[in-house]
């Protein structure tokens, strides 16, 4: 049984990486293979923190690159077996929130996992709001892998991981469109009340490395131009 391991590298930092140069034309996009993909790079890319000192207000995307990078990382789980957690994950789509609000001391008041839920939605390209889906909505067998990571993260984690709501939301809005595409050029919105944490793709951790013919140096694949001396990048960065 796939254990999770990953969960450890919760201790990442938060922040993302603003690129100077975006990809332009989605033809261009050129995805490293799974092998190659840093865990560490995709979670800094689908975890996001609010900045603000009084309260922790965090939602973290889980796309199914998430699943197909640590599976291949974890020697226990066969081929057969990632196949079909990562299909079962990809018919929905994966939100952790947690919130709270610092006291005078430091400790936390956590927002419950069920008011979580309850504040929890996710936006689209094209403006429509998606609620998260009823328990009865979703597989027995989707239901029991959230069920089997809560623990792992608590015990990792503490309050903070005790506190955390794990969200299923369809994987298309009304009109069939995907809300959350990792390799595809778009953007969605995870909310959380008012709080709102735009995510634009595709994912810069899962594109091919670029390098600046001119200077040498490398960059993540969303970069477009060397901000030195704004040479155009082309694929061929050393993975």
């Amino acid at each position: 049984m796939f254990r999770l391991k990953i969960f450890a590298v919760l201790v990442v930092a938060f922040g993302v990486m603003q690129p100077l140069e975006i990809l332009a034309d989605e033809s261009e996009v050129r995805l490293r293979s799974i092998e190659d993909v840093s865990i560490n790079d995709l979670i800094e890319g689908t975890q996001f923190m609010t900045d603000d000192p009084d309260r922790v207000t965090m939602a973290w995307w889980l796309p199914d690159e998430f699943w197909a990078v640590s599976l291949a990382e974890d020697a226990a789980t066969t081929e057969e077996g990632a196949a079909e957690i990562i299909d079962l994950v990809s018919r929905y789509t994966l939100v952790i929130y947690v919130d709270g609000e610092f006291g005078p001391l430091g400790g936390v008041t956590f927002v419950s996992p069920e008011q979580l839920r309850r504040g929890a939605r996710l936006q689209g390209v094209d403006g429509e709001e998606v609620s998260p889906l009823a328990e009865a909505d979703v597989s027995p067998d989707m239901m029991l892998l959230v069920g089997s990571m809560r623990p792992i993260i608590a015990n990792m984690l503490g309050a903070f991981g005790q506190n955390m709501s794990f969200v299923v939301f369809p994987r298309e809005d009304s009109k069939g469109q995907i809300i959350a595409d990792a390799t595809a050029a778009g953007e969605f919105t995870m909310k959380l009340g008012e709080t709102v944490f735009p995510v634009k793709t595709p994912l810069p951790s899962l594109l091919a490395g670029k390098r600046c013919g001119t200077c040498e140096r490398e960059y993540q694949g969303d970069y477009q131009y060397c901000p030195y001396d704004r040479a155009a990048l082309q694929y061929g960065a050393s993975e």
